[in-house]
Order: structure tokens, then sequence, then C-alpha cells
């Protein structure tokens, strides 16, 4: 996005022209898919090469990688839902003995 590939300089996405530290504009867009993010954005040397990007059809957005789960984060996923059922069923069980007292059951 922007970047010229000799020296790392921001140029223009439409017309390639060598952009100072002020005198540039950028331009975002997300597209949410069912797939992935789709984050698309480009550099430009003033609106009107801004608005006639957004004009055209946008390039596809990059697929998102997802990182395959550790066996840490799986003991971890685990471990939340081993103490979400322990403290559910003791409320449970609280809820019961406090209905006994009270004799509604």
């Amino acid at each position: 996005m922007g970047h010229d590939a000799t020296d790392g300089t921001l140029v223009c996405d439409m017309c390639g022209v060598s952009l100072d530290g002020d005198s540039w504009l950028a331009v975002a867009v997300t597209r949410p898919h069912a797939t992935s993010l789709g984050d698309v954005g480009a550099v430009f040397c003033g609106q009107p090469h801004a608005a006639a990007w957004i004009a055209s059809p946008l390039p596809d957005p990059a697929p998102l990688h997802a990182e395959p789960r550790s066996g840490r984060d799986r003991a971890a996923t685990a471990g939340f839902w081993a103490v979400v059922a322990v403290v559910a069923t003791f409320s449970l069980a609280g809820v019961v003995a406090v209905a006994q007292w009270a004799g509604l059951v």
C-alpha cells in the first residue's frame, strides 16, 4: 500500500508520484465477509485520485490467516468451562437447599 519497492518512500497508488511527509491522503475500507474482514487501503496524492479509486471496483481483500490454538489455550478454555460447570452446580444445589429450608419443595 503506497510504498516504492526500491527505497520505501511513500507513493500515490494511482499515479506513482512520490509523496512527502504531509501531502498525502490515505483511504481504508473495511468490508465484513463470512470468512474474513476485508481491509483494503491505499495512499493518494490528492482527493481526485482517492475518489477515482473509491469509484472503481475495490480489489479483493486478503484472506485472514487463523492461528492454530496451542495446547495451553485449549487447557485454559477447558479449565474455564470446568469452573463454570462447578459454580453452576453449586449454585443450583444452593437454590434447592434454600427452597427446601423455606418449605417450597
